[in-house]
């Protein structure tokens, strides 16, 4: 089959995945890792740095019938290649967190009496990054048996050798962590053959450090820097073939590898065909699910917009089995100590439990995620305060990218959090969310928009969401649910409507309610607009936008509790945007309001006057 461009985007649905080693084909053991489907193909997963070349090489010995020009110009560029058996290649550099949580879902998800493996491959900048530690540490406690690790310990990284920034004992560490600990010649065939047995019969997760040399073989970049993170220069490359006393030709492999390499093919194709079966099995109809649902009963009291997330998640758990998450130690704070009450924790004594108790690890928390949701199978969320979500950035960052269906729960939006002071008051957090591509970012304004902002993440499964809820109390919008529904769905909606309005206000969340209050007691005619979602709203047609917008009102206005920046693109660069541009206090949530002046009686006369203007 010819090379040619992919029609179509492997990365806009999560599907199950796991860790490859650098041998796919050349497999010791009785139960060989499997390809899992993606379009009747495989998903590669790497998670060490700068593997290009290698994923060259893997592709040329695959026998795709992708030529050498393709892999020479393309690669780099579209990251995924479609050859003769139709793979979706998908390169990911979230150190090993990702891909050891691969192996969490496969325990959550099997079914099965085989013991399937996960495996990754480490090198020694992927181990010096914190976050592989908080993930190692859980994998520890979970005894995550099905997971190797292939630690290439050469070290050497881009600025020289490893000694100069770390003397850390990582066989002892990871004894201590709860691991199975070998150490081998990572060049000696036989000890690697050896030590993957060793860690296939183990009850712990197993990290093989193998002692290697970085380039070796080369004509001169043994153990250098050099060969860390830069291409090999002609002379380098002619030289090194001359010392390997093989052929000059660029891209040459001998026929004796290729045989080698793919002599277990077949095989591994019924193995394949035997796990698609089994990842029928985890179907679900949900369509009947959605139809299900009933809107929890939120009473007519105040309730905070987080307080009725824990009461969508009981419903929404009810009828979606494969939601699975947690809290980073808020779980009374995010309002998921009931979800993990009735679904208990999963550990290494109850894989089938379905609350995942992260503990102080915020950045490991969004890398699980993402790993739980590229294996497929669950739908993921995890919960934290709102300011914490500058720890996570990274893996939402990557949720981005991927366009994983994920959601972050991020409570505690506003200065509202009150006597916390600062250091947990958000201020800058919601806006540079939404400066993230992708990523849906949702604040409800009262415990039925909560709820549907829930259900239309469950029903986006092209993008990861984050939504962002309050600590305090809030009233419920006086409109009907058909309309908060549908507002929703479509990111935004007019709250408040007037005929040739005098001004145009855009608010979203705990200011909704107080937007409506302040703009009762001004004797102009303002439309209130809800904007629960910017991304799905900018996703609408022309003329919804244009009606929501409403270009010919000159008078703009923009409420919310956080910095202003990002508002004028509703506003204009003529708009009253009314908000919170410097850091809070420690005081109750409405002294440090009335300290910043963000109460009604001060947004009320900076109203009045723009409109007098």
């Amino acid at each position: 089959m010819q090379y040619k461009e992919p029609e179509y985007n492997p990365f806009d649905a999560p599907v199950p995945g796991q860790s490859l080693t650098d041998e796919p084909g050349n497999y010791p053991w009785e139960n060989p890792p499997q390809y899992p489907k993606v379009s009747d193909g495989f998903l590669w997963v790497f998670n060490q740095m700068h593997k290009e070349p290698q994923l060259t090489q893997l592709i040329s010995l695959l026998d795709t019938g992708v030529p050498v020009e393709a892999l020479t110009k393309t690669l780099l560029f579209t990251g995924f290649l479609e050859g003769k058996w139709n793979p979706d290649l998908m390169m990911l550099l979230m150190e090993p967190t990702m891909f050891m949580i691969m192996a969490l879902a496969e325990k959550a998800s099997s079914n099965s009496s085989i013991k399937r493996f996960t495996y990754i491959l480490a090198g020694d900048g992927d181990l010096q990054e914190p976050i592989a530690l908080g993930a190692s540490t859980l994998a520890g406690h979970w005894k995550l048996s099905n997971l190797i690790m292939f630690y290439d310990k050469n070290d050497i990284q881009i600025a020289g050798n490893t000694s100069r920034v770390d003397s850390t004992d990582y066989a002892m560490l990871y004894d201590a962590m709860g691991w199975h600990v070998q150490e081998i010649d990572g060049h000696n065939h036989e000890e690697i053959r050896k030590a993957l047995r060793n860690a296939q019969s183990n009850d712990k997760p197993s990290i093989i450090i193998g002692k290697t040399v970085i380039a070796k073989g080369s004509y001169s970049l043994e153990n250098s820097p050099k060969s860390h993170g830069s291409p090999f220069s002609e002379d380098e490359i002619k030289l090194t073939k001359e010392k390997l006393e093989i052929p000059q030709d660029s891209f040459f492999c001998n026929e004796d590898i290729i045989n080698h390499f793919q002599r277990n093919f077949n095989l591994l194709n019924d193995k394949v065909a035997e796990i698609d079966k089994e990842f029928e099995k985890n179907y679900y109809d949900e369509d009947q699910m959605f139809d299900s649902l009933k809107v929890p009963d939120f009473g007519n009291d105040l309730m905070a917009t987080r307080q009725a997330f824990g009461k969508s998640l009981d419903e929404f758990a009810k009828k979606f089995p494969h939601i699975i998450g947690g809290s980073a130690d808020l779980d009374g704070s995010n309002c998921t100590s009931n979800f993990a009450k009735i679904y208990h924790d999963f550990s290494s004594s109850n894989p089938k439990g379905r609350n995942i108790a992260f503990g102080v690890r915020e950045f490991p928390m969004g890398a699980i995620m993402n790993g739980i949701a590229l294996y497929g199978c669950h739908f993921p969320f995890g919960g934290t305060f709102l300011v914490f979500s500058d720890y996570v950035r990274s893996a939402i960052r990557l949720s981005a990218i991927q366009k994983l269906h994920v959601m972050y729960e991020f409570t505690h939006d506003s200065i509202f959090v009150g006597e916390d002071g600062p250091t947990h008051q958000p201020v800058e957090h919601t806006m540079s969310l939404r400066n993230i591509p992708n990523l849906l970012v949702f604040r409800p304004a009262d415990a039925l928009e909560t709820f549907h902002c829930f259900k239309t993440i469950m029903k986006n499964k092209k993008n990861p969401s984050a939504i962002l809820l309050t600590r305090q109390k809030l009233p419920n919008l006086n409109i009907s649910e058909d309309k908060i529904e549908e507002g929703v769905n479509k990111g935004a909606y007019i709250l408040h409507e007037e005929d040739n309005p005098d001004a145009i206000l855009f608010t979203s969340g705990s200011e909704a309610n107080l937007a409506v209050e302040i703009c009762s007691l001004i004797n102009k005619r303002i439309q209130i607009i809800n904007l629960p979602c910017w991304e799905l709203f900018e996703k609408q047609n022309k003329e919804y936008i244009s009606l929501i917008l409403n270009e010919n009102c000159k008078k703009r206005i923009s409420l919310e509790a956080g910095i202003t920046a990002g508002w004028q693109r509703f506003t204009g660069i003529d708009g009253l945007n009314i908000g919170i541009n410097e850091f809070g206090e420690s005081a109750p949530g409405k002294d440090v309001a009335k300290h910043l002046g963000f109460v009604k009686e001060k947004i009320t006369t900076l109203i009045e006057d723009y409109l007098d203007e």
